[in-house]
């Protein structure tokens, strides 16, 4: 089984450039599918995860589609926020962190402790 590199590649391509950072500004209301509340208490287990490593965990061997379109769900709930290097050529994948919704959610189903 070959070991795909492609993330770590991906990171150490960066060339110094700012950081574009997105938190959302109007909520949009989602209906929260047990898988979220998984993705969610991923993102909160790792404090950050990329894109595609998302896509890999809770999509693997599947198009991206669907996991881009539920990952700018979530973003727009404002159940996480997100950035990225600005770079003069190319694109990097967003970066995801839990945001207050999330962090809230989480507490509410019991998937972290009170205290965290």
């Amino acid at each position: 089984m070959a070991i795909r590199h492609d993330s770590y590649n991906e990171v150490h391509r960066y060339d110094g450039a700012a950081i574009q950072g997105e938190h959302a500004e109007v909520l949009l209301p989602c209906a929260v599918q047990p898988r979220d509340v998984a993705i969610l208490r991923d993102v909160w287990r790792y404090k950050f995860l990329t894109a595609p490593q998302v896509l890999e965990l809770w999509w693997p061997g599947k198009t991206h589609r669907a996991g881009q379109r539920r990952l700018r769900v979530l973003f727009e709930a404002g159940f996480v926020d997100r950035f990225r290097p600005i770079t003069r050529r190319g694109s990097f994948p967003w970066t995801y962190q839990l945001a207050a919704e999330g962090h809230r959610l989480l507490k509410l189903t019991g998937e972290i402790p009170d205290a965290a």
